[in-house]
């Protein structure tokens, strides 16, 4: 398995019970994306094309401003954008992308996602919001009555008992809270998803399940104990969703100086992986662990 991030490869490599961690610098590519605060990164959600949209969901002022404290926000959902663009656009015109936004909260991602699908690439969709939280779904229900947005529908609900009849093709979180991520990825997975997108946070589940093995040195800090036992979950998800036929990239989000939670895992269906089930299967084996993915993918 192998991460990218800011410049540095990370290699992880299991063989016969024995793990080794290679790291490595790259060289990436000049970008022609830098800050957005800086004025002159591409924007994918421009701010004067959208000020409707960006003045109801609050992140623009009624003078046309976007305050200081919400630029974050903003730089958030536009590089989201960014980073699925290449999906949206290979996405064919003909047929309807069917999205599911899991712990949608005020469903900021699902609103922008739909005003880029319609307004920008012209392409149909519908959105299905569910979060457990009624009060964040009555916001979002009256967001959508005030863009107008009749292909959006919000249930209250936990995700591992959403059901759908609808061919879903994209199924995304961001920032669901440590097995939420497991159970966003499960869903897809099981509704066969085109594609699945997360962006994980929180990953508390496996921390003290796992064999740390070689690196039980670095585990005795509870620092380096956390950041191991991060990328071992997010690895495990990686090798989860790989077993399961999808092709995974994982990217950097948004900048560390914004959230340590800034991994985006993205997974495109491409068929049968038998190789990649023994993998994770080895994995599994080595660190000691039964995933909470496999609980909801399997035992619901």
């Amino acid at each position: 398995m192998e991460i990218l991030e800011r410049g540095t490869k990370i290699t992880l490599d299991i063989k016969q019970g024995k793990v080794k961690v290679n790291f490595s610098t790259i060289d990436e590519p000049p970008s022609n994306h830098i800050d957005i605060e800086e004025g002159t990164r591409q924007q994918f959600i421009k701010k004067e094309q959208a000020a409707k949209l960006l003045k109801v969901l609050g992140i623009m002022n009624t003078l046309g401003e976007i305050p200081k404290d919400k630029r974050r926000k903003y730089y958030q959902i536009d590089r989201f954008i960014e980073l699925l663009d290449n999906f949206l656009k290979n996405w064919p015109e003909s047929k309807e992308l069917v999205v599911v936004d899991c712990g949608c909260g005020k469903s900021y991602l699902s609103f922008v996602l739909n005003y880029y699908l319609q307004d920008h690439l012209r392409k149909p969709c519908y959105f299905i919001g569910i979060d457990a939280n009624p009060e964040v779904i009555k916001g979002a229900e009256k967001i959508r009555d005030q863009l107008g947005y009749r292909n959006m529908e919000f249930h209250a609900t936990k995700i591992e008992n959403f059901y759908t009849d609808r061919d879903v093709n994209l199924v995304l979180s961001l920032h669901a809270c440590d097995t939420a991520t497991d159970q966003q990825l499960a869903l897809g997975i099981r509704l066969k998803a085109d594609y699945i997108v997360a962006v994980p946070c929180c990953q508390k589940d496996l921390r003290d399940q796992l064999n740390y093995n070689q690196l039980e040195s670095f585990a005795r800090f509870p620092i380096l104990k956390n950041k191991i036992s991060d990328i071992i979950t997010d690895g495990l998800r990686v090798l989860a969703l790989e077993a399961h036929g999808y092709k995974v990239s994982v990217v950097e989000y948004i900048s560390p100086l914004e959230t340590p939670k800034n991994i985006m895992i993205r997974g495109e269906k491409k068929g049968k992986n038998p190789k990649g089930m023994e993998k994770y299967q080895e994995a599994k084996k080595y660190w000691g662990v039964t995933p909470a993915l496999d609980k909801y993918l399997y035992e619901i």
